[in-house]
């Protein structure tokens, strides 16, 4: 079908080109035409051939770019900081002791309290609603509690840093972020100062888990001046009516490094359903940044609504369900859950998962992981 279609562009090329007034009866005419014909039909054959290859060419080294530049993506997105030293305080107490009872599943749930607040809608009569608070700032008022829950994180963490034979004196923290009031960070800030330990001149607020991205970031970028970053807060949300946990507290802070510590914490996912995100992609994501082979043995979740889609990915979240122990600690529930997973990953020496709501209302999903440990097959 194509030949004859180029013999005749053949001999219509050799009319269009003939010279006026020569003669075309002659054998040079047909001559023409017959090599023009195959002329043609080789011409475009081989820029076919040739616009074949280069294609075929770009496509492979378009495929190898993406390939590595996923690969680093990967390697980038899936390398851990360490978790040097941590402290956590809520209304289950604040003690070795209460913290080891949480890592093992036997705490015993907080105290419910009751707390008369005004009626939702000017007008309306007061209510009395549950709480939940840390004991020992119980009889505190609602601008205080903040401050005295900061004096006590400090202490913590101080005390932590001390039986770790961290040596405060050169634990240089080179960034801070911080959530809470600034008269808490101030409390916070003096009773660190007292250990002695080295605090920058200016802090950075706590944006939910992507302000965790950064750290990892800054302490991956192996800048010579970014060596251990503090991430700390305070929460005691007011109470209110129509929540359906009674109000609670946390307080954590996290200390973080590119080495060391005794677990290690890995980026974490946040799964928007709106946009047809899934728990149990997250869940998968997540365990490859660890390169889990199975699912972690346990999973922390504050309530009890994030039990079955864990459980759907094959996660084991039954077991530590926290809004007993802390109520509803407001905008640093993430947090608190990636804590009790750190600690229920040092108690038990095995992977632990973790979800709850960021400051968005997004759940995020992560893992924790023992150090030194071995991907679990």
């Amino acid at each position: 079908m194509v030949l004859p279609f180029m013999i005749a562009a053949g001999a219509l090329l050799t009319v269009q080109l003939w010279p006026t007034g020569k003669s075309a009866r002659g054998l040079e005419f047909w001559l023409y035409s017959t090599i023009a014909a195959p002329g043609l039909w080789l011409v475009a054959f081989a820029f076919r051939q040739w616009w074949f290859f280069a294609a075929r060419n770009n496509k492979a080294d378009y495929d190898r770019m993406v390939a590595l530049r996923q690969q680093v993506w990967w390697a980038a997105r899936s390398k851990p900081v360490c978790l040097q030293a941590l402290a956590l305080i809520g209304p289950f107490g604040d003690t070795p002791y209460k913290l080891r009872a949480l890592a093992m599943g036997t705490a015993t749930p907080a105290r419910e309290t009751t707390q008369t607040i005004d009626g939702k809608h000017p007008g309306d009569p007061k209510q009395t609603v549950k709480v939940v608070r840390w004991q020992q700032a119980l009889m505190e008022t609602e601008a205080t509690r903040q401050k005295r829950l900061a004096r006590a994180l400090a202490r913590q963490l101080v005390q932590t840093l001390q039986e770790q034979g961290i040596d405060t004196r050169s634990a240089v923290i080179s960034q801070v972020y911080w959530s809470g009031d600034t008269v808490a960070w101030a409390t916070f800030r003096d009773g660190l100062a007292a250990a002695p330990l080295i605090l920058p001149e200016t802090t950075l607020p706590w944006s939910g888990m992507a302000t965790l991205d950064q750290a990892f970031d800054q302490l991956h970028a192996q800048v010579p001046s970014v060596r251990r970053i503090l991430c700390a807060g305070v929460s005691s949300p007011a109470a209110v009516t129509d929540s359906p946990l009674p109000a609670g507290e946390v307080a954590f802070a996290w200390l973080l490094g590119s080495d060391g510590g005794v677990v290690r914490m890995h980026r974490s996912e946040a799964v928007n359903a709106d946009q047809g995100e899934a728990v149990a992609d997250a869940c998968a994501q997540v365990m490859a940044y660890a390169d889990l082979a199975k699912p972690p043995a346990q999973a922390v979740v504050l309530d009890e609504d994030a039990v079955e889609p864990l459980q759907a990915a094959q996660w084991a979240a039954m077991n530590f369900v926290q809004a007993p122990f802390f109520g509803d600690p407001g905008a640093l529930a993430a947090p608190a859950m990636l804590t009790v997973a750190a600690l229920v990953a040092r108690q038990q020496q095995s992977a632990c998962g973790w979800m709850a709501a960021d400051t968005s209302g997004i759940p995020v999903i992560g893992v924790i992981v023992p150090n030194e440990s071995p991907a679990q097959t």
